[in-house]
């Protein structure tokens, strides 16, 4: 009896010793004996053994015992683990070899199996890791959706630094966050997640059912051992406990191998089989260990009244429900829960990342409680949306999917079946009859209707990825089918004489039709991405986004080209009528692109690239991507990801030619944009040049037509093939080339072993997989840091590098240059006039130039070219159409200029507005975003703005964009306009406004139409920023605003803009005006004007626009303060005297009798004139590059659109007699501003000799109305307090009266005279003065 008692008091001891230390702190066993004796153990005790070991020992216990239970309890040690397989080992070593010989054969055959199975599930659980890593973190957050009650989005793991998926949680015995963390097993030395919970399950069932069979067996062989030790009468007398247990301790002892281990697995079996009670329980309540323990606070607040339940669909503002997961989640809630002390007030906001809310404003301000929220009293009244019934929760906790996919939808069959009708129609013209294809079409207009208006069937067709797959499918046929009936290079060369709107108009009928289809699919396709991220991962996975790119080019060089045919009104019209279906088209691509890039930062940054990147071929060593700029990019499909790279900055020479022959002419022939690399660039040139001949012969085509064929990816393999049969494998002429490149700078050094390779960080993606061969788009990473735009003010900063006396030298200089050149053009003739000339292959020496050189055939050279052919055409005849014709680049809907560069010479304001929507998406701060602008420590938005600005394609963009205002003039008010402000904002926001300004000049212009519209847009921004509230008119008068302190990135723009306006606006502006003095005195000839009356507009736009923007300035003190330390009263009186001197004033005559002809009508404009404004300037007049209406060819005129450009002013009117109109009497403003209250700028104006100046502006002037009463303001505030100057107006005297033979007063009898007063009077002829001034 004893012994038996003394092993079942051990064995009972260790087991419950062993319960309570690991599973004492459940949320079980909490207010329990259990959860008491866990503290008893694991705090009272040890506190009460350290406040001994403190007096006695000093502490050395305690050290000693910490440094062994932190190894214990806090590291991820095999101890326990070597416990557990100890025991089970040792047991089954003392029970088996004695329990076998007395086994039945069917025991044989089942106790190996028993046996051996929990050691197989151990070795699993151990093995099997449920890691979340930066490989599978994308997968394992498709795994389950974020429930808002235990699990949120947006909480990153500080260790693994990564979003934590739902359901998981990090292990600081791992060191790893765990996929479905169940628990930190001691037992295995691993975590229990979502890969080993199925071999933790079975190792509970196996270790069960292995202690329960071993107990049965081992109790069947003890009653063996009974019956044999023991008689039968003395087991008749087993009736009391004594007896019972004494006989049974006297088996024990007999058979001690067997009784040891059977009475261990007897004491140990159910705390297996509860164990596994317990997690069977959690799978049918469908959580874990660790959320049970979050469900226990649930419970414990909802106790406490601290719980409240809402309707998410009720709840404006709600946090959007997030599931990554291809298939939808079984189980869908509406409930939203929060936590506070009292339930919500009226205008609570609700956390994204907790269940707690919090108010807008002052916090104490009164409030009313929301109706919509309950509080909640029952925990059966929770949602838990991972409960999906005991069937799928066991099926999930095995491993397998729970996610079933939907059956497909009737939208979305519908949606397939037109698809794969539209394919076949596409793939073979006339399969289809055309009574189904109207059947189609309408359908499709039904699916339409229903993505527009149903937000469930967007859900279901934006998830499919076999929508996507058969969108993209569609336009691969198609694109070629519009090309085709669109394009007359891609027809027969017999076929319509080569014009390509004859084409068309042959084509009508299909084309119309043809294009409809399309417009609703791409359409449908817009409004699926409205729904989720994943929609457009998934239409990028399938390359659709290229699908459109390519659409949008052809509908761009559709639309951008005239009307190429014969006079034939039939022909005309429906070529206007396929043109505006391809420009309706193009509406709805950009609309497409716009809605892919919507809050998706990866997206928008793979755009940037395909849109403005250069492209280059994959296998060249130069360019050399590495590791993705975002760690968690993954790729999917043909969806390429952004990488960091490097590029070679100078390569050995011989390395730009390790591409064979074919593929560097290839290169240029397709090339969009040009890459940056001048010998590579010659090298394809000479080879063009050599091989002309020969390909034109072996294809049939000319050049312009081989250029169009390289476009496609299909013909690209014909052009190959006849490269191959001309050339060897490698660059011909290299020994020409390598003289040539002797002549260049020394950028490419020469091929040196030891030579150091230099190398630029680049951003790149691999567009091999949709291009069909290889092919890199790469952009240089700027260092957006390195522009120091929040840094303080300094000293330098409010320096103006040019003085007021270099300016007056440069003002000399330009006079003398200019009249020096009216002389050499007597001897030169008209063609020697190269004022409005430019060199597009150089830099401009001036500030207001381009700062960065252009490559032979830049887009600003091209332009410049063209206009100065428009001139010469207009004076000389028509321009030789040949000729025009052999300079293709930069011809309008070429892709070299930038894919999107001419759409705004295509759409009109109402339907332009998705185009400036995409660069907003892209680099303004806060639009576009849901907390997604930054990658790590790098501004994505600013990272974009700088690749928009450095890329060639980017600035023609973002020209034409500006230059698209000036066209159409359109009024601050315009949501276009609006949303240019916001756009170019953010460049100023960046530092880059000074090379956006200097990028878009073009050197025949003083100040081109862009610039223009930069300054405009300039006074915009810096007036509401920094104008007084009285002035803007934003706030209530009794509210004045104080306006924002001078940041450093504006103080250096004004500088800069100041800086041109000195040295370039300023010198040139008044060397025209001094000319045009020159030409009234009759030293100089009119037709020796350099300018036309469009640049004459253009100089007047932008002088105006500077003025405004310093008038604004000088509203607010700081900017005044500095503007008078740059001296600008200097620049001021300079251009009023030269207007003084050399304009005449408007006569009154003028207005009475009409003896002055008017003005030239202003452009015509789809906005009416404000009546309110007489002092606005005349909007300024813009070229633009072709007419689609125009039946010329497009190169071949200057004319603009349909109703869309303003009218060139009549040939008649002669610019040397140019009025600049209002541009004196917007000088006396600003002086006026400047000298309010300022005796600095009073003593500027009395020493650069503006006193006399400001004085003879009080004449009456028709060409600015109103200036004589300005003049007298201006001089109040110039006289007032200050002595010198009042001296100075004091010794003035009249001397004379004008003469006014034939004017007003003459043929009125009145005749004006100085009195002996000296003052001016006015008497009649014949009798004495009668009035006086």
């Amino acid at each position: 009896m004893g012994v038996l008692r003394t092993v079942a008091l051990v064995i009972l001891g260790i087991s419950t010793f062993t319960f309570i230390a690991l599973f004492g702190r459940l949320p079980a066993f909490r207010k329990t004996p259990i959860a008491f004796l866990y503290r008893l153990l694991w705090v009272y005790l040890p506190n009460g053994i350290a406040y001994l070991d403190s007096h006695l020992l000093g502490g050395w216990l305690v050290r000693a015992w910490s440094r062994s239970g932190r190894y214990v309890l806090h590291e991820n040690h095999p101890l326990v683990l070597i416990f557990f397989v100890g025991l089970l080992a040792v047991g089954e070593c003392v029970f088996l070899p004695a329990a076998w010989p007395r086994m039945s054969s069917t025991h044989h055959f089942c106790v190996p199996g028993v046996v051996i199975l929990p050691y197989i599930f151990l070795y699993q659980c151990v093995v099997t890791k449920s890691f979340v890593t930066s490989d599978n973190h994308e997968k394992e957050m498709k795994r389950y959706p974020y429930d808002y009650v235990l699990f949120h989005p947006g909480h990153r793991c500080r260790t693994c630094n990564f979003v934590k998926p739902a359901r998981s949680k990090h292990c600081s015995f791992c060191q790893a966050c765990v996929s479905r963390h169940d628990h930190h097993c001691v037992w295995l030395m691993n975590c229990v997640g979502a890969n080993n919970y199925v071999y933790f399950l079975s190792l509970l069932l196996s270790v069960s059912v292995l202690l329960i069979y071993g107990t049965l067996l081992g109790y069947s062989l003890l009653c063996q051992t009974l019956r044999h030790f023991i008689p039968l009468d003395i087991q008749a007398a087993m009736k009391g406990w004594t007896m019972y247990f004494h006989v049974w301790s006297i088996v024990l002892t007999r058979d001690p191998k067997i009784g040891t281990v059977t009475l261990l697995m007897l004491m140990t079996a159910p705390l297996a089989a509860a164990f596994l009670a317990y997690h069977t329980y959690l799978i049918w309540a469908g959580m874990t260990t660790n959320e049970s323990a979050k469900w226990s606070d649930w419970k414990e607040d909802i106790a406490d009244g601290l719980v409240f339940k809402g309707k998410r669909s009720q709840i404006p503002g709600a946090p959007a429900h997030v599931d990554l997961g291809d298939q939808p989640w079984p189980v869908q809630t509406d409930q939203i829960l929060v936590t506070d002390s009292g339930p919500p007030l009226e205008g609570c906001l609700l956390e994204d990342t907790s269940n707690r809310v919090h108010y807008r404003g002052d916090a104490n301000k009164p409030r009313t409680v929301d109706p919509r929220w309950t509080e909640l009293h029952n925990m059966s009244d929770l949602d838990n949306i991972y409960d999906l019934g005991f069937r799928k929760n066991l099926i999930d906790a095995f491993g397998l999917p729970v996610r079933e996919k939907p059956l497909c939808t009737p939208a979305e069959l519908m949606l397939k079946v037109i698809l794969a009708g539209t394919l076949s129609h596409y793939e073979t013209r006339g399969m289809i009859d055309d009574k189904r294809l109207e059947h189609m079409l309408a359908s499709g207009k039904q699916i339409l209707y229903k993505t527009h208006q149903e937000s469930e069937v967007r859900h279901n067709l934006g998830m499919s990825p076999d929508i996507w797959v058969g969108l993209t499918d569609v336009l691969t046929k198609a694109i070629p089918v519009l090309e085709s009936q669109s394009f007359a290079w891609k027809s027969p060369r017999a076929a319509l004489e080569h014009s390509s709107s004859n084409l068309i108009a042959y084509n009508y009928f299909s084309l119309v039709k043809d294009i409809e289809r399309l417009n609703d699919l791409c359409t449908i396709a817009r409004n699926l991405l409205a729904t989720t991220k994943k929609a457009q991962n998934l239409a990028a996975e399938k390359g659709f986004d290229q699908r459109i790119l390519a659409l949008i080019d052809t509908c761009v060089r559709v639309t951008a080209r005239g009307f190429d045919g014969e006079t034939n009104p039939r022909n005309e019209e429906r070529w206007q009528k396929v043109v505006n279906l391809y420009k309706r088209l193009l509406i709805t691509c950009l609309q497409y692109l716009h809605n892919f890039i919507m809050h998706n930062e990866h997206r928008k940054m793979v755009l940037w690239l395909d849109l403005f990147g250069y492209h280059s071929t994959a296998d060249t060593n130069i360019i050399q991507p590495k590791e993705p700029l975002d760690s968690t990019a993954r790729i999917e499909g043909v969806a390429p990801i952004v990488k960091i790279g490097e590029r070679v900055i100078n390569p050995p020479i011989r390395a730009l030619y390790d591409q064979t022959a074919e593929d560097l002419l290839l290169e240029t022939i397709a090339k969009f944009p040009r890459e940056p690399s001048t010998i590579k660039e010659e090298a394809a040139m000479l080879l063009l040049a050599n091989i002309k001949d020969h390909m034109e012969k072996i294809l049939g085509r000319d050049l312009t037509d081989i250029q169009e064929m390289g476009r496609d990816p299909e013909q690209v393999k014909y052009i190959r093939a006849a490269l191959t049969s001309i050339l060897g494998a490698k660059v011909d002429g290299w020994s020409d080339l390598q003289d040539r490149a002797r002549e260049l700078p020394p950028a490419l050094p020469e091929e040196e072993e030891h030579e150091v390779t230099k190398k630029k960080t680049i951003l790149t993606i691999d567009r091999s997989l949709t291009a069909g061969f290889p092919r890199l788009c790469w952009a240089d990473l700027p260092e957006v840091n390195d522009y120091s735009v929040d840094a303080q003010v300094t000293e330098d900063d409010t320096s103006m590098p040019r003085s007021s006396q270099s300016a007056a030298e440069t003002l000399q200089e330009a006079k003398d240059e200019l009249m020096a050149r009216l002389q050499d053009s007597s001897h030169l003739g008209d063609d020697g006039a190269d004022y409005d000339h430019g060199d597009a292959g150089t830099v401009g020496e001036d500030d207001a130039h381009s700062l960065e050189g252009h490559a032979d055939g830049s887009v600003d050279g091209d332009e410049e070219e063209d206009d100065d052919d428009i001139d010469r055409g207009d004076d000389g005849g028509d321009v030789d159409d040949d000729e025009d014709d052999d300079d293709y680049r930069g011809r309008p809907g070429d892709q070299q200029r930038g894919l999107l560069t001419d759409i705004p010479l295509v759409l009109g304001p109402a339907e332009i507005e998705a185009l400036p929507m995409i660069v907003q998406a892209g680099i303004v701060d806060s639009f576009g975003l849901k907390g997604g602008e930054r990658n790590g420590s790098r501004n994505m938005q600013a990272l974009r703005c700088h690749i928009l600005l450095t890329q060639e394609t980017g600035r023609n963009l973002l020209r034409e964009l500006l230059i698209f205002i000036a066209a159409w003039d359109l009024p601050d008010d315009e949501l276009y306009f609006k949303m240019m402000v916001q756009i170019m904002e953010a460049v100023l926001r960046n530092g880059l406004m000074s090379h956006a300004y200097s990028d878009f000049g073009q050197p025949k212009d003083i100040i081109s139409p862009a610039q223009a519209v930069v300054i405009k847009i300039l006074t915009n921004i810096f007036r509401a920023k920094y104008s007084p509230a009285s002035v803007t008119g934003s706030i209530q008068a009794n509210a004045p605003r104080i306006p924002s302190p001078l940041s450093r990135v504006d103080i250096l723009t004004v500088r800069y803009i100041f800086t041109i306006f000195r040295g370039n606006i300023i010198p040139e502006t008044c060397a025209l005006i001094y000319l045009q003095g020159q030409i009234r005195a009759e030293r100089a000839l009119p037709e020796d004007f350099p300018l036309n009356l469009w640049d004459m507009e253009r100089v007047y736009e932008g002088v105006y626009q500077f003025l405004e923007f310093f008038a604004v300035l000088t509203e607010n003190n700081d900017w005044k303060n500095l503007l008078v330390k740059w001296e600008i009263v200097y620049d001021l009186v300079t251009l009023i005297k030269e207007l003084e001197a050399s304009i005449p004033k408007g006569q009154l005559s003028s207005l009475s009798f009409g003896s002055v002809p008017p003005p030239p009508p202003p452009p015509r404009s789809t906005s009416p004139s404000d009546p309110s404004k007489p002092a606005s300037p005349t909007p300024v007049a813009v070229e633009r590059p072709y007419d689609p209406s125009d039946p010329a060819d497009p190169l071949d005129s200057g004319a603009g659109s349909v109703d869309s450009r303003p009218d060139s002013p009549p040939i008649t009117e002669d610019p040397s007699e140019f009025e600049w109109r209002n541009l004196k009497k917007l000088v006396v403003l600003v002086l006026s501003s400047l000298v309010w209250k300022c005796p600095d700028v009073q003593e500027q104006i009395r020493r650069y000799g503006g006193v006399e100046a400001i004085l003879s502006c009080t004449a009456f002037d028709s060409h600015n109305p109103y200036i004589k009463e300005h003049a007298v303001m201006c001089l109040k505030f110039l006289l007032e307090g200050n002595r010198e100057n009042q001296r100075l107006v004091e010794e003035l005297e009249a001397r004379e009266v004008v003469k006014d033979d034939g004017g007003v007063l003459e043929r009125s009898g009145y005749e004006a005279m100085i009195d002996q007063a000296g003052k001016l009077a006015i008497r009649t002829k014949e009798t004495s003065p009668c009035s006086s001034s």
